[in-house]
């Protein structure tokens, strides 16, 4: 202990690391932060022209898509997201579908559209309350299973048959085979495209691994968007993910998320109301690029010249040339960030300074600032929107005790459960803004 309390009371001397290129000399102090820029050695660094959003221009979310008079309550929405044609498409197909793959025998009455709608119901509340198999929500017993009211609405027979069967995309009849070989009225094959030659541009277009769910995907997005006129300036993109334990060689699984098998999705989100605007699917067999699939989302905020945007992502997806791409579409950056090969460039990962609230920030050649700070451990954060000397105070709690911060505990909390401590303001605004 009495070693301890040397080595608090000699902080500022036992702990300044050698002096980067272009350090600013000041006081240090562990309750505000440290600003400490660091320049490129031997090249000079880009000039940094952050994205300044006033706080006129920082929207909130609007939302509509009903008719004005119309209320927002639960029938109406289903109305809106499940329209009368899309219940019908899914009952013709799932129809279809059942008379190619079952027997004559096995086969039931056709399915109506207002069965597709009370399936959907009961598939819903299955979601609520969750029990150990479906055949359960049909128990009959006074004095061990509950009585579940929206089950009554079908027989278990006719929505298991619906479960097997359903299908959400047009299932054409197969056409009966012909003696006569395909091709034309003369008997001669069409000739193939000679800018295409086997066919791959339109397969391409047409066959993604998700084809079975892409109507319905898109009609989902499509409501949404709807719903939503625009988002609020300060925008999400995260990895989300749909249950799923059938067999499909696309599923992923993420130990880290609350669901952790099944479809994951890239979205784009309001950060303060958390309503979905944009989605993509990602299969694990497919390869993705994680730099076009970010600038491709940020595109498809509504009303772009008119409406700032900010865009907060983990460390996942801030790769140098996501963040670039964001830039070059005047759309704001803030965000965690992991070292790869070649970046940060040396200058900056050559920084071994474990002082208590320091911040040191470069210049990225492609124009960004990439900053590091020391709380609980170190921080890596990039941005188009800050340069470092935003701060703000914040009450904080006392921090559990790492390797890193042990020596600053005692001198900032002291006795103190809770204090007020200046913090970056990127920091915050993350905070603020990442879902």
């Amino acid at each position: 202990m009495k070693n301890f309390n040397i080595l608090s009371s000699h902080l500022d001397t036992l702990l300044t690391p050698s002096e980067p290129v272009g350090t600013i000399n000041m006081k240090y102090s562990p309750s505000r932060p440290l600003l400490i820029p660091i320049k490129l050695v031997g090249r000079r660094s880009p000039p940094y022209k952050k994205i300044v959003i006033p706080d006129e221009k920082r929207h909130k979310p609007s939302f509509g898509g009903l008719p004005r008079g119309v209320p927002y309550d639960p029938v109406q929405l289903c109305h809106a997201a499940l329209p009368d044609s899309l219940i019908e498409e899914i009952a013709e197909s799932s129809n279809v579908y059942a008379r190619q793959h079952l027997a004559p025998g096995k086969l039931q009455s056709d399915i109506k559209s207002a069965e597709i709608l009370i399936f959907f119901a009961i598939y819903y509340y299955m979601g609520i309350v969750k029990l150990p198999a479906k055949k359960d929500y049909w128990q009959r017993s006074d004095d061990i299973w509950p009585s579940h009211p929206i089950a009554k609405q079908m027989r278990r027979d006719q929505f298991c048959y619906i479960w097997s069967n359903i299908h959400l995309v047009a299932f054409e009849e197969a056409e009966p085979e012909s003696d006569e070989e395909e091709g034309d009225e003369d008997g001669v094959d069409e000739l193939p495209d000679e800018d295409d030659p086997h066919g791959l541009a339109s397969q391409e277009e047409t066959e993604v691994w998700y084809h079975k769910a892409k109507p319905v995907l898109d009609h989902v997005e499509s409501v949404s968007q709807k719903f939503c006129i625009h988002p609020g300036f300060c925008i999400s993109i995260d990895e989300q993910m749909k249950k799923f334990k059938g067999r499909s060689a696309q599923t992923v699984r993420m130990k880290n998320k609350p669901i952790k098998e099944g479809f994951k999705f890239f979205a784009i989100c309001d950060a303060t109301e958390g309503f979905v605007y944009a989605f993509k699917p990602s299969g694990r067999l497919e390869e993705t690029r994680i730099a076009a699939t970010v600038v491709s989302l940020a595109k498809r905020l509504p009303r772009r010249d008119e409406l700032s945007y900010v865009v907060a992502m983990d460390n996942y997806f801030t790769l140098p040339k996501a963040v670039k791409g964001l830039k070059d579409e005047n759309i704001g950056v803030v965000g965690t960030a992991r070292a790869r090969r070649g970046w940060p460039p040396k200058e900056f990962k050559k920084v071994d300074d474990k002082r208590f609230n320091t911040l040191y920030t470069l210049t990225d050649k492609d124009g960004f600032k990439i900053m590091r700070w020391v709380d609980n451990n170190v921080v890596t954060m990039v941005s188009t929107l800050h340069d470092g000397t935003e701060t703000i105070s914040r009450q904080r709690k006392r921090p559990r005790m790492t390797t890193t911060n042990q020596l600053f505990v005692d001198k900032v909390w002291g006795d103190d459960w809770v204090k007020e401590i200046s913090i970056p303001g990127v920091i915050d605004d993350y905070n603020h803004w990442m879902l």
